[in-house]
């Protein structure tokens, strides 16, 4: 569980508050000084069987309540938590660079990751949005948001290698969240690679991006740790386990390695089927109603039980 702020620089105001008490117990002062020429406060305390400074107490702490609640729903708090999903949109970006022509799976990474995402896309529950992106040295939407399966089946039969040298796992990220911004919905980012990123947007510096707009990546592994022949040369590509788990670490998601089409298979069933997801709830309209009740309640109790008596 977390708590975060859409608008954090309004958390300044928070200093506002121990200032307020300041004050209060000043004027409080102040008030009882002059209240002292006219009347006892020990006598209308017997008489009226109630403290004078406890009362004042309560309506200090209520005041500060709803100081405390206005400035944290401005602040636009929103609370993450692991809880049951049965929304969300997806986008699967998929690694097309050189690498992914290596044949340590059959007939190559790329074909293999191709025909195990077109079943995840038939697996996934009714009104969900998907996205198809590629990416090598660069990022490329094959196709935006739609609930259209088929557009999204054929966007992933039409991804081939690209001539783009390198793969930048870093801008995969950035534009899946691009992609997934329309979304309403909790967002995912199901990235699919061999893991070698060596160009391009830091991946560190993608990773914030990811967290700021809430999207959730699981990544996928796919390749052997001993590895493949990439296009009939003689270079060996192997798997980067430790930057895809970092990854999905960092982004509230699960790393899944894929060594053979079974395990690619079942990564994505369970993908398909996830209903535990990290989560949010905006806490501003709530914090919002809070004030609004705690001030009419205040309102009620200085007119009744803690009337103000001296002024």
């Amino acid at each position: 569980m977390e708590i975060a702020f859409n608008n954090p620089d309004y958390l300044w105001f928070l200093l506002s508050i121990p200032l307020f008490i300041i004050i209060y117990f000043i004027t409080e002062r102040h008030s009882k000084k002059k209240a002292l020429k006219f009347a006892n406060y020990e006598a209308i305390s017997r008489i009226t069987g109630e403290s004078i400074v406890s009362t004042n107490i309560v309506l200090l702490i209520i005041r500060v309540v709803i100081l405390g609640s206005i400035i944290l729903a401005i602040s636009g708090t929103v609370l993450y938590y692991i809880g049951p999903v049965t929304d969300a949109d997806f986008v699967l970006a998929i690694d097309s660079s050189s690498s992914m022509t290596a044949n340590d799976l059959n007939p190559t990474r790329l074909e293999a990751a191709k025909r195990e995402a077109i079943n995840f896309v038939d697996n996934l529950p009714g009104k969900t949005s998907i996205g198809i992106i590629s990416f090598s040295g660069a990022a490329f939407v094959e196709q935006e948001l739609t609930d259209n399966m088929n557009d999204a089946k054929t966007a992933i039969r039409n991804i081939e290698t690209k001539g783009i040298g390198g793969t930048d796992l870093g801008e995969a990220l950035v534009i899946g969240v691009n992609t997934l911004l329309p979304s309403k919905k909790t967002k995912v980012l199901i990235l699919l690679t061999d893991g070698q990123s060596n160009i391009g947007i830091p991946v560190e510096q993608a990773i914030k991006y990811v967290n700021k707009n809430n999207v959730i990546v699981h990544t996928i592994g796919i390749g052997t740790t001993t590895g493949g022949q990439i296009g009939g040369l003689d270079v060996v590509s192997k798997l980067d386990e430790e930057k895809l788990q970092a990854i999905a670490l960092t982004s509230y998601g699960s790393y899944f390695r894929a060594t053979d089409e079974s395990s690619l298979s079942q990564a994505y069933k369970i993908l398909a089927s996830t209903t535990q997801m990290r989560t949010s709830k905006d806490l501003s309209p709530i914090l919002t109603l809070t004030a609004l009740i705690v001030i009419f309640l205040e309102w009620v109790l200085s007119s009744t039980r803690y009337k103000v008596l001296f002024s």
